[in-house]
């Protein structure tokens, strides 16, 4: 899906505010299903666009902290456990304890897609 996406950003089907311009998502839609032998609606893929969005949030938003790191091989947020539940605990309505230890393979595919777009 992020790959579609930055396809159609490539070409020009990017809105100003770092979206998708509307006219682009039947394409996108269409050649992940082809890809994927599957029957995915507009409002599916957007969804799932939204999620992952919301995911490289929060991974950035770690990976931006001056205790964490960053595990390149693995695509995880590294950081000491005392440093772990200091921020988890000051963030009680975020889930970053769900992505400790959890990889995201596609950050750099969500970097360019979503940077600039986030804040």
């Amino acid at each position: 899906l992020l790959e579609l996406i930055a396809t159609e950003f490539a070409a020009g089907k990017q809105t100003n505010n770092g979206g998708l311009k509307k006219e682009a998502w039947p394409g996108v839609v269409k050649k992940l299903n082809e890809k994927l032998g599957t029957n995915l609606t507009g409002n599916q893929c957007r969804n799932q666009k939204n999620t992952l969005r919301r995911l490289f949030i929060d991974f950035k938003f770690l990976r931006d902290q001056s205790r964490f790191g960053w595990d390149e091989e693995c695509k995880t947020v590294t950081a000491d456990e005392k440093v772990w539940e200091e921020l988890i605990e000051s963030h009680p309505r975020r889930e970053f304890a769900k992505l400790k230890d959890k990889p995201f393979p596609l950050y750099d595919l969500a970097l360019s897609v979503f940077d600039g777009t986030v804040w």
